[in-house]
């Protein structure tokens, strides 16, 4: 793509970095006609793609091959699609900005039902025919793998082929194999046929021909062929080794809804919530060795410098070597000031280490998820614990001065009775009690959806009607309690969400259809239309009640032509279990015959054995006086791919920078704890930079700033001089009396702004009204008062703002006056001028 035209649609648009690449940790490949060229795309914004760790892994799994070269994709955001489309551009990766159409294969990552409007939407914005059976052999084979790929059938009329399972043992040959047959300009029909004689885990829809029992069945898959396998068997990685993990991952620029370094501690869960879907596909339980988990941490530290940790996995209590791990983090944590997080922690296995670790750092919610208000229907989801014991856990998290609580609960489960919702209330009320007026608690009641592969696979799921009368009732009720905060769920979500999740070969034309009505990006409040799908319903001619009723458990399943080595018996057991109230225990206290182990694959524990939970005291760390503090002030350039990035994005970066530097950091008190860096006025958005300023507080002297902090910066961003300034100094911003601007020009000043600007030199009063984003109004300014000496030169402007009470004019504002488009022009920050008694 043409950098020129790209940066003029990036100043159009919100959050531009969301399409720039060229993060750290990004890895570019020089292009080679015999390497497999592959993008990953994950079928939502940047902000949510980038959250997903198992995108990651796969990413620097296939970079490590050097036949390979793997790039990144995700869902523009509707503007940007506009602009796209507009230009009559293609979408492309954000490594090398190549077309998506020009990748031998394109990824996508299915981890939610509300995402497949977008992957045809991103087909088309490519260039690639959306549906399977119109592609042409010069076409990208498309893949699709993750949790969705394990009910295949409402995608299998778009995508080519679903690998099924976990990918790090066989993905990289996997894709060396197509770019092959590629090369060899093999047909996409012989393509298929080959891969499915090598790979047990791939389910190729154009092998399957669909059958139905009856009018009342489901469209079911079955092999065209002999030679064609019935069922596809999910691939499990049998163990989780280093070499899967990267060292350098990408660090997102912008802000993303999940913005930490991840470390995957174990794999699956035995606990067997019959809802969870994750619960049951991913077993059996891998966990990794807590000193490579250790090892792989101090080295993403070191190549990183980000400051927040995340344990991952389905529960992070159950990781046998949770405390060893914590014991041998915890020096790290308090001498680099990093926040630790433990999603999914139950507080049974809290102790004095976990709590320090945490109220070290930064202290979030702890997270109970009871699911359900009444003992009698956490026994049938089997959720094995008491009222009395949430209590009991309710005065640990107050033992450790936790004030907020968050607490999850699910309406519309099987067997459910609106006395079970008044128990949801009835222990809230105890839980408030127990908090003695302490406690927050942030509840948050989602809708139940049958899963495949769960025990509650063949139930019936209540339909918007009756979730929406479910909250109804209970809504008012708590909002009785004070202190409490509640969200719900909008029920036609979950109706989408159940029909997709359970759906056949006929919700493709749902899809298709909704999305031929402008649905996308289905999973966000302000796109979501239940009118659009409703419109599709209607079109297709199907009822999407058929696909919220009861399963009859002798007829086979869409989802059945995968193997996730669940045993349909043990699920039906386990349905059976759930309606006498009968609990299963976790698979750790003894084999239940869920069917998933065998001499390949089987539970792994931290070194290889499940080891002693100790609760141990944190390591005692040595305590030094304070050294003295020396105050530097930097100067540093932005080049124009840095332009599109908030000031937000830059001070991570050089946060970033000064913990990775090694240099004696200057912290801030209080929750969040970082690097001392006081900053100066934000650069404009779309602007370059010669100017920028910051002051870093450090606890030692420092002559090569320059030298330690570049080598850590991205290109685009370089420190050009810094000086020492007295500690009692002004800050930086409140040094600054104006800056240097030059705005340049494609052509010559257009003689309209000539006489526009000189017009309002000329007065001594030039009116505005200044909008107010945050307070939300407008206010009438002078902007005259802003501009200072102004030189106009044949192609560019030389303007002097000025800084008057600490307020500025903003460059929006001064390119409003003067009838100018930011895609127009390009403006560079030349000078700060600071006042003389700096």
């Amino acid at each position: 793509m043409q950098e020129k035209l790209l940066f003029k649609i990036l100043k159009r648009v919100e959050k531009p970095g969301r399409y720039t690449g060229g993060e750290p940790g990004t890895i570019i490949k020089k292009f080679s006609p015999d390497k497999t060229r592959v993008v990953l795309v994950y079928p939502d914004l940047y902000d949510v793609g980038m959250s997903y760790f198992g995108f990651q892994i796969i990413y620097h799994i296939l970079n490590k091959s050097d036949d390979i070269i793997a790039e990144r994709a995700y869902a523009p955001w509707i503007d940007f699609e506009k602009e796209l489309r507009k230009k009559r551009l293609y979408l492309f990766s954000l490594e090398t900005r190549t077309p998506i159409r020009d990748f031998d294969i394109v990824g996508f990552n299915l981890s939610y039902e509300l995402t497949y409007t977008n992957i045809l939407n991103l087909l088309e914005l490519s260039g690639i025919s959306i549906f399977s059976e119109h592609r042409r052999d010069d076409e990208p084979i498309i893949v699709a793998g993750g949790a969705g790929a394990f009910n295949p059938e409402p995608l299998a009329s778009f995508i080519d082929i679903f690998f099924i399972g976990d990918a790090e043992e066989s993905v990289v040959d996997f894709i060396k194999t197509i770019g092959k047959l590629k090369r060899q300009q093999v047909k996409r029909k012989d393509i298929f046929r080959e891969l499915v004689s090598k790979y047990s885990n791939l389910y190729i829809p154009a092998l399957y021909k669909l059958s139905r029992e009856d009018d009342q069945g489901y469209m079911v898959p079955i092999p065209i062929a002999e030679d064609v396998p019935e069922k596809i068997k999910a691939s499990k990685t049998p163990t989780l080794k280093p070499f899967y993990y990267p060292e350098s991952p990408i660090l997102p620029i912008v802000e993303i809804s999940q913005d930490r370094l991840t470390f995957e501690v174990m794999r699956g869960c035995t606990r067997g919530c019959r809802f969870c879907m994750a619960g049951f596909i991913y077993r059996p339980v891998r966990e990794r060795s807590h000193r490579d988990i250790m090892n792989q941490v101090t080295k993403v530290y070191e190549n990183t410098g980000h400051g927040e940790i995340s344990l991952l996995s389905l529960s992070s209590s159950d990781y046998t070597g949770l405390h060893p791990l914590i014991q041998e983090l915890y020096p790290l944590l308090v001498q680099k000031k990093l926040s630790l997080s433990l999603p999914s922690l139950r507080l049974e296995s809290f102790s004095d280490l976990i709590a320090r670790a945490l109220q070290e750092t930064r202290k979030s919610g702890i997270t109970f998820a009871p699911e359900a208000g009444s003992e009698r229907l956490r026994r049938v989801v089997n959720k094995y614990f008491s009222d009395d014991e949430i209590l009991r856990d309710v005065e640990i998290a107050l033992s450790y001065r936790w004030r907020v609580l968050k607490l999850y609960f699910m309406i519309g489960l099987p067997s459910e009775t609106y006395d079970d919702l008044e128990a949801i209330y009835t222990l809230l009320e105890h839980i408030l009690k127990a908090g003695k007026g302490k406690l927050t608690l942030n509840v948050t009641i989602s809708n139940f959806i049958p899963k495949p592969f769960t025990p509650f696979q063949w139930e019936r799921q209540n339909p918007p009607e009756e979730l929406q009368a479910k909250i109804d009732y209970i809504k008012p009720m708590l909002r009785k309690l004070k202190k409490v905060k509640i969200m719900t769920r909008n029920p036609y979500y979950s109706l989408l969400e159940g029909v997709i999740s359970r759906g056949d070969r006929r919700i493709a034309d749902i899809i298709y259809e909704a999305w031929k009505q402008g649905a996308r990006f289905d999973s966000w409040k302000e796109c979501f239309s239940w009118e659009k799908w409703e419109t599709a319903f209607t079109r297709v001619g199907i009822k999407p009640s058929k696909y919220l009723e009861e399963r009859d458990t002798n007829r086979t399943l869409p989802w059945e032509v995968i193997d996730a080595g669940i045993s349909k018996n043990f699920l039906f057991a386990e349905r059976e279990k759930a309606f006498k109230g009968e609990i299963s225990r976790d698979c750790r206290e003894g084999c239940i015959g869920c069917g998933v182990c065998n001499k390949q694959i089987k539970m792994v524990y931290d070194n290889e054995k499940k080891v002693t939970i100790t609760k141990g005291e944190p390591p005692k760390l040595e305590t030094k006086e304070k050294d003295e503090e020396h105050v530097y002030r930097i100067r540093f350039s932005r080049d124009k791919r840095y332009s599109f990035y908030s000031h937000f994005d830059i001070t991570k970066l050089l946060y970033f920078a000064l913990r990775r530097s090694g240099l004696k950091l200057s912290y801030s008190k209080g929750f969040s704890q970082k690097p001392k860096i006081s900053f100066g006025f934000p650069l404009p958005f779309g602007c370059t930079s010669e100017a920028e300023y910051a002051d870093i507080y450090l606890l030692e002297e420092c002559k090569d700033i320059e030298k330690i902090l570049n080598k850590y910066l991205p290109d685009g961003l370089k420190v050009i001089e810094s000086v020492e300034i007295e500690k009692e100094s002004p800050s930086v911003y409140s040094s600054v009396e104006g800056f240097i601007y030059v705005i340049n020009f494609e052509g010559k000043v257009p003689e309209k702004v000539r006489r526009k600007l000189t017009d309002i030199l000329s007065r001594h009063n030039f009116s505005i009204e200044r909008t107010y984003t945050k307070k939300k109004g407008t206010k009438i300014i002078n902007a005259r008062k802003f501009l200072g000496d102004v030189k106009i030169e044949d192609n560019f402007i030389h303007i002097e703002l000025r800084v008057d009470g600490g307020r500025t004019l903003r460059m929006d504002e001064l390119l409003d006056m003067l009838n100018i488009k930011i895609e127009d022009v390009n403006i560079h920050r030349k000078e700060v001028l600071f006042l003389s008694n700096r």
